[in-house]
């Protein structure tokens, strides 16, 4: 006899479906710059999501290959969040405060096959790039076309402009199903901090865990074990013992 308990994988894509589907006009705000803000929803932002998809197949980008993100909390992140990890691959946050050798470390550690770059990194970029060649093949800035800038970039790189990409994609794309526990998102600390692992966080922590139990401060209302926490991240920082069989309430 079956139980009541649903019978589909938890995935990242189906999240922004669902927005899509029932908060259709909920407002998103990106502020672009001192004076230019950006406003869509979230039915635009799941379309534009597929449409990245098919860029991101067209650059090469297959199941489980890491793409790497230097940019900033904007839309065009937004969509990359979605798009990336809604098709099977693994979306990489590069913390773009480190110092350019640490940046470059950690994408040729993790593999990173795509780089999607905001303008203010275009010199960052040109920096690391005869280091991140040797895993990098495409740099894409994340502008239009009237805003490019001149990157020179080493031979096997190629350059190219988001919103132009974005124009010739077609929107029309499936969300694959696969394994809840397939990973979504990697981190990889930088070089100096010897004895650190990076980690993997699967599918299934990030739909159904609360966010505030994520930045590990939970709200009074939420409990949460250990086992939780070491089923997200594979490893815990030196030094740190077991988990808490319950966090303690704040107070």
């Amino acid at each position: 006899m079956l139980g009541l308990m649903q019978q589909k994988n938890l995935l990242l894509s189906s999240i922004i479906q669902h927005a899509a589907r029932w908060h259709p006009r909920g407002e998103i705000v990106s502020r672009m710059s001192e004076i230019d803000v950006s406003r869509t929803n979230y039915a635009e932002t799941e379309q534009r999501s597929r449409r990245l998809a098919n860029v991101l197949a067209r650059l090469g980008v297959k199941h489980g290959d890491r793409v790497g993100t230097l940019a900033w909390n904007t839309y065009r992140h937004l969509e990359l969040y979605w798009a990336i990890s809604g098709m099977g691959a693994v979306c990489h946050t590069v913390n773009p405060r480190l110092a350019p050798d640490d940046v470059s470390y950690i994408m040729t550690h993790a593999g990173d096959s795509v780089v999607f770059v905001d303008l203010s990194f275009v010199l960052l970029v040109e920096e690391i790039a005869p280091v991140i060649a040797l895993c990098v093949h495409h740099v894409v800035l994340l502008a239009d076309a009237a805003n490019m800038p001149t990157l020179t970039l080493p031979a096997g790189m190629t350059l190219h402009c988001y919103e132009a990409l974005m124009d010739q994609a077609d929107d029309t794309f499936d969300w694959p199903e696969f394994e809840e526990i397939r990973p979504a998102r990697c981190a990889i600390p930088p070089a100096r901090q010897v004895g650190r692992k990076g980690f993997c966080t699967a599918t299934v922590p990030q739909c159904c865990m609360p966010w505030p139990a994520m930045r590990r401060m939970p709200m009074r209302s939420e409990r949460w074990t250990g086992s939780s926490w070491r089923r997200r991240c594979s490893t815990r920082p030196p030094g740190v013992g077991p988990m808490p069989r319950r966090w303690p309430v704040r107070p």
